[in-house]
């Protein structure tokens, strides 16, 4: 009798590698054939911009106020407003 010998792992591997090339190339065939179409751009959009400054809105935005950063965090103690954390000023933690 003839004894079965077992596929060498080189086949196996080989298989595998054909089989999964196959499936991905389906995959990707399948992603081509059912890609939906890009929805329709407003024309709006799509309008060239004007090269023309807008002047009214650029007086506008020099008139508004503008705060620096320094101005609410020196003026502004949370744990005073809070209650939680004892004020630096307070004469009551000062004598304890």
């Amino acid at each position: 009798m003839m004894e079965q010998r077992k596929p060498s792992s080189i086949l196996l591997l080989g298989v595998i590698t054909t089989i999964t090339v196959f499936i991905w190339i389906s995959f990707e065939v399948y992603q081509i054939l059912n890609k939906r179409s890009l929805e329709e751009i407003p024309t709006a959009v799509l309008a060239p911009l004007s090269p023309i400054l807008d002047t009214k809105a650029l007086r506008e935005l020099e008139s508004k106020k503008y705060f620096e950063n320094t101005s609410f965090t020196s003026s502004f103690n949370v744990g005073a407003i809070l209650g939680t954390l004892p004020s630096e000023s307070s004469p009551s933690a000062e004598a304890q």
